[in-house]
């Protein structure tokens, strides 16, 4: 029943905007609904009973049904003037660096260099495109595990500071970051070592010396390193290892545009600002081609300030503090953006609702009713589900999340810490947090809201829609409110969480709700926080 109403909603909104003007993302929408309808009464079971927990990150609701319709792979790489080294011109796949992020990179330039008079080569380029867009800055380079930053940059160019690759006086490795601009001149170590271009670039091309000269990846962030062989084999083997290098860039990603900061233009990139709040990543990603190709002026404006203001409150951790909804991660552009979306809306557990023409991202937040549902607003049949045993017998989440400083590789905490052990407990993936204490937070959060085992489904009078300490009185999908029955209908009593919504013909209006309570939000504190080596 309660899916059913999700479809309803579905149904509702393409009734207003009309099949032409549908984007995408509402077709997505509206073609997952309706296959989540179509499991029909086990399926649906499944998904209250079985898999809630897992969703309810997101307060289960649209947030999960949303889509998009992201590019695929479109026939090139990203536009840049230039070109790869031939070895390198397959496709690249295009992606998007949010927050802070280990990555390879994609190859783009590959030279080694010999001395006059040198047996064998003496220095290596090497150039790594890292993201789309604008990023911030380069944080370090690990080689072969072992991590290096760099000092200040001198005419674009950063030299190694830590040894070995710094032994005090000469630096056996430099760096140039460029950002991804859309005006971005050549890279300055390209330039420096290669004035001209090497004989394998545009072979037999009349031109190559002016393509050369253009050798851009306008829009593209790059690392380019100019590495030195070293003064013998055993030097060689201390910078580089015995055999081709493990190369891993660690990286502040994306600069975003954050419309709760006045000085910036949603129209000039140059203007905003590195963050991974998580409303404002999911806004970028919804509007951004790679993702759901929702125009700017789409996104609530209310709701997407309200949301960012609750990512940013500071949660206390073991090691200090961290705001409580962040997003650190790579998307590309082979990923689904219903996926995407969901994933990123795990981590504020959040919402994303298409209403009225718009599209509002609702992070999670305290659990303070705006309404009561009485008795004299049931207009239909109802339909309950209230099985806390059954959800007790999950005992624990096991969270798999992925540190900033690893390369594709997950670790592994637990709320309560020995759920790590347990087969009652319930496997989930964070592809887009970095931290345990966060993991470990939603992970009670999903325990806390799994544990209520209510649900509510039904049509009521459309008065129900009427909503207390709100600025347009009226109950939202995300709003909490709190149900009062009369016996012996009160064990249903109690605080639920609205997951859908729609107006009927006849002017009532389907609800689907979840239970819920203030310990969702408000229950987490360091004493039930477990230090990450003793979790993992």
């Amino acid at each position: 029943m309660r899916l059913a109403s999700v479809v309803l909603a579905l149904w509702y909104w393409l009734a207003i905007i009309g099949p032409a003007r549908a984007t995408g993302i509402e077709t997505a929408l509206f073609a997952v609904g309706t296959w989540y309808a179509g499991l029909g009464v086990a399926g649906q079971l499944l998904v209250q009973v079985g898999v809630s927990l897992a969703l309810s990150a997101a307060s289960y609701g649209l947030s999960y049904l949303i889509g998009g319709a992201g590019k695929r792979q479109q026939g090139a790489q990203q536009d840049t003037q230039g070109t790869s080294l031939p070895e390198f011109d397959a496709l690249l796949e295009t992606c998007r660096a949010y927050g802070t992020i280990t990555t390879a990179g994609a190859v783009f330039f590959h030279k080694t260099i010999a001395n006059s008079g040198s047996s064998g080569p003496d220095r290596w380029v090497f150039g790594l495109a890292l993201s789309e867009g604008i990023c911030d800055s380069l944080v370090s380079v690990s080689i072969n595990g072992a991590e290096c930053f760099f000092g200040p940059a001198v005419g674009g160019i950063q030299d190694a500071v830590t040894s070995p690759w710094f032994d005090g006086s000469i630096a056996y490795m430099r760096a140039s970051f460029r950002s991804g601009t859309d005006t971005q001149g050549v890279d300055p170590i390209i330039a420096a070592r290669f004035p001209t271009p090497p004989d394998e670039f545009y072979p037999g091309d009349a031109t190559r010396t002016t393509k050369w000269a253009a050798f851009y990846q306008r829009g593209i962030c790059t690392l380019v390193l100019d590495m030195d062989f070293g003064n013998s084999a055993d030097h060689h083997a201390e910078l580089w290892g015995v055999s081709y290098p493990q190369l891993l860039v660690r990286v502040r990603g994306l600069r975003l545009y954050d419309r709760t900061d006045p000085a910036q233009d949603p129209d000039d990139a140059t203007t905003w600002t590195w963050t991974d709040t998580a409303t404002v990543v999911i806004e970028d990603y919804l509007v951004d081609d790679l993702g759901g190709q929702v125009d700017r002026d789409a996104v609530a404006d209310g709701a997407a300030t309200e949301s960012i203001a609750i990512d940013r409150e500071y949660i206390p951790t073991l090691d200090g503090s961290e705001q409580r909804g962040r997003i650190n991660g790579m998307v590309y552009s082979s990923e689904s953006p219903i996926a995407v979306l969901g994933d990123m809306l795990q981590m504020n557990r959040g919402m994303l609702i298409a209403t009225e023409g718009q599209y509002v991202i609702r992070s999670d937040r305290a659990a303070a009713a705006v309404a009561t549902i009485h008795k004299g607003q049931w207009r239909d049949q109802i339909s309950s589900t209230n099985e806390p045993d059954t959800r007790s017998l999950i005992d624990g989440v096991v969270a798999q999340f992925y540190p900033a400083s690893r390369y594709g590789q997950s670790a592994e905490t637990a709320y309560p810490a020995e759920a790590l052990d347990s087969p009652s407990a319930e496997r989930v993936t964070f592809k887009y947090c970095d931290s345990a204490p966060a993991a470990q937070r939603l992970g009670f959060a999903m325990m806390e809201e799994n544990a209520v085992g209510r649900t509510v489904s039904g049509v009521f009078d459309i008065s129900v829609l009427v909503a207390s300490g709100k600025a347009n009185r009226q109950i939202e999908v995300g709003d909490v409110v709190n149900w009062d029955a009369p016996a012996p209908y009160d064990d249903m009593n109690g605080l639920y969480r609205v997951d859908a919504l729609s107006i009927n013909s006849d002017f009532s209006v389907s609800l689907s709700l979840t239970g819920t309570s203030a310990d969702v939000i408000e229950g987490w504190s360091t004493d039930l926080e477990t230090p990450l080596e003793a979790a993992a």
